[in-house]
């Protein structure tokens, strides 16, 4: 049939890592979605706001209401993912200017009119360090490291220091020679960056203060840089309004963007390749970062609610925005008040693995598709219509990654960008063409199942003929091969066995596997849509079908598990019964699989043992997809309460 024998018909040379178990570690925030609200604290004047360095955190300096009775304000800690407040710290002078926290939240860093005064806030103790001799209103500058080891401020324009603490933490300070603002530290705190009088941006080695590069500035009225997430690039803002974004390694800048208005805020979001860029207090601009084409400006001076941001994220995903009384937390995707809960509202359909298994998509039956960071489980983009009432029913990336298909209710196909999150224009892309040939009824109701060919334009698609088919037992189904490049359908076949059914693509495109509703199982030759049922005879009543990355066929059935090659020669590797859903680890012969108890099960394909269980009914749900994720260091678990577990392998 073409599809190659990998290494899962052979024994496995050790058993895999177990996972870690429901209780002791759930590594991904995907949360259950109940509908909450985007945080907006109305409980003070807020007078400063603070990112902390990991960015799981940020501080707000607020007044109180009655300042005649409490002329001091409080620094008060929210949680970035729920909006909740966390602990408040009460005494904070009024006459703060720039305030920093530490990654561990134990200490802050205030610069006030003369002073800069780092302060244990576990056990109130107060320390002075350096200060320029003459400080300056709006020109400092303060923040603390993501490992805490360094603490870098600035009082004047003319006077950086970077501070450090002894073996028994007690903080010291030095001045930088020649540094100026602005001043802005690498996420991995190797590295800081700064101006200097002859126009030059300078990036300095953190242990040792020493110079490692020097990137020429257009004039003396830098204003404002930030490094990326990564580390790999800084943008910088001039006073003029000037954008300009130099990468490491590069003495020229890579790109420039003028405006005429002066900047407030910065924030790069390295996986988004985005730039954002707060102005003023009523517009903030959306940038390519990978060629400084800005993509949309965004107006709020109409908007007598709305502020531009006033400070982004570490990560450049939110954004947080002080208007009056009012604090508020701004998703940068879509310039709105961030929704706190990142998860789906409806049951999870579906969870698909980009090719690189940098980052994986789920759909839900809230009529969304979203895509998340395997390495963490951070939510990139959102695509499709929430609340809509059009489920998505099937997603797919490209071969190269660079495209995400998902075909959802009305038999709308729909292709977008995964990385930059914006969906392809209409009529530029062919495969949304298959729908008007293929299916050329007016009504009908959907696409069930899409994948596409390896190695070619090809697609195989399948669905109801009509809308009224849908819901007839006897409905006819069609399965279908579209060439995108040719804008026609290769072959099409029909039936009324294939409601209800599972299929599944070999890795190399050249067969399609069928389970139908009664358990049975076909093949289908995908480059003439020939069809031969029963090819696995041996097998009692399949329960799920899927292909390893190898091309091995594994088919959990009624009477164990079997695994079969490209000879369709198979052998059963277990007798214990499991169903659907089923994901197969990619780089080592494993799956994971649901028991007839509801239980994931960790089995190994070698010989069938049981590796490792996660007891569903500890997360009081029931599982409705499985991927592996992250190279397969990763399970992703789909339920139907709307949430996504993500387990890690345990050392």
């Amino acid at each position: 049939m073409g599809y190659a024998t990998g290494a899962m018909t052979q024994p496995a040379p050790k058993v895999p890592e177990r996972l870690s178990r429901v209780r002791t570690t759930r590594t991904l925030r995907l949360a259950r979605v109940l509908g909450g609200d985007a945080l907006s604290y109305k409980g003070g004047r807020v007078l400063l706001t603070r990112w902390r360095a990991d960015g799981k955190s940020f501080f707000a300096l607020v007044a109180t209401l009655d300042y005649d009775r409490d002329p001091n304000g409080t620094l008060i800690e929210f949680d970035a993912l729920t909006g909740q407040s966390l602990r408040s710290e009460p005494g904070i002078a009024m006459d703060t200017r720039v305030f920093s926290v530490s990654p561990d939240g134990a200490s802050a860093l205030l610069l006030d009119s003369t002073r800069a005064t780092l302060v244990s806030l576990r056990e109130r103790r107060r320390s002075q360090l350096p200060v320029a001799t003459d400080p300056e209103e709006n020109t400092r500058a303060a923040g603390f490291s993501s490992d805490g080891s360094l603490l870098l401020y600035a009082t004047h324009p003319d006077a950086v220091f970077v501070a450090r603490p002894d073996a028994e933490g007690r903080w010291s300070a030095t001045r930088v020679e020649g540094a100026k603002l602005p001043v802005d530290l690498s996420p991995d705190s190797t590295r800081y960056a700064y101006r200097t009088a002859n126009q030059r941006l300078v990036i300095a080695r953190a242990s040792d203060d020493t110079v490692e590069e020097t990137h020429a500035l257009d004039d003396d009225s830098l204003a404002l840089v930030r490094f990326s997430p990564s580390g790999a690039s800084l943008v910088a803002a001039h006073k003029q309004g000037r954008i300009v974004r130099f990468d490491r390694g590069s003495p020229k800048p890579r790109w420039r963007v003028s405006q005429q208005r002066s900047v407030r805020a910065l924030g790069i979001d390295d996986e988004a390749s985005r730039v954002w860029v707060s102005i003023d207090s009523s517009r903030e601009l959306v940038i390519d970062a990978s060629q400084g084409k800005v993509l949309e400006e965004r107006r709020l001076k109409i908007d007598p609610d709305k502020r531009a941001p006033d400070l982004y994220s570490p990560d450049g995903r939110r954004a947080i925005s002080v208007w009056d009384r009012t604090l508020e937390l701004i998703d940068c995707r879509t310039g709105e008040k961030a929704d706190l809960h990142d998860g789906h509202s409806g049951a999870i359909t579906s969870i698909v693995v980009a090719p690189d298994s940098s980052q994986f998509a789920t759909t839900s039956a809230d009529g969304t598709v979203r895509t998340w960071r395997a390495q963490d489980g951070a939510l990139l983009w959102v695509f499709g219509e929430p609340d809509s009432m059009r489920p998505i029913t099937t997603v797919r990336y490209s071969q190269d990654g660079r495209d995400l298909f998902t075909v959802g209710a009305y038999n709308d196909l729909r292709q977008w960008d995964p990385i930059a999150g914006v969906e392809h224009p209409t009529g530029e892309k062919t495969y949304a063409q298959a729908r008007l040939p293929g299916y050329d009824y007016p009504h009908t109701f959907a696409l069930s199942w899409f994948d596409l060919v390896a190695g070619t334009d090809h697609a195989i698609l399948s669905g109801p003929a009509s809308s009224s088919d849908y819901s007839s037992p006897n409905a006819t189904w069609r399965i279908l091969r579209w060439n995108a490049a040719a804008h026609r359908v290769e072959w099409m076949h029909t039936d009324k066995l294939s409601r209800g059914s599972q299929l599944c693509l070999s890795p190399d495109g050249r067969v399609v596997v069928q389970r139908l509703a009664s358990g049975a199982l076909r093949m289908l030759r995908t480059h003439d849509g020939s069809v031969i049922d029963n090819p696995f005879p041996a097998v009692a009543k399949a329960t799920t079908v899927a292909f390893a990355a190898s091309g091995a066929l594994v088919v959990c059935a009624l009477d164990g598990v079997w695994v079969f090659d490209e000879t369709l020669n198979g052998e059963r590797r277990s007798t214990q019964r499991y169903l659907g859903p089923i994901a197969i680890n990619p780089s080592s012969d494993m799956m994971a699989c649901v028991d007839d108890g509801g239980r994931v099960q960790l089995v190994s394909l070698a010989n069938g043992a049981a590796l490792d269980e996660i007891a569903m009914d500890q997360a009081e749900d029931a599982c409705t997809a499985l991927a592996f994720v992250d190279g397969g260091h990763k399970l992703a678990i789909g339920t139907q309460r709307h949430l996504v577990l993500l387990y890690e392998r345990s050392a």
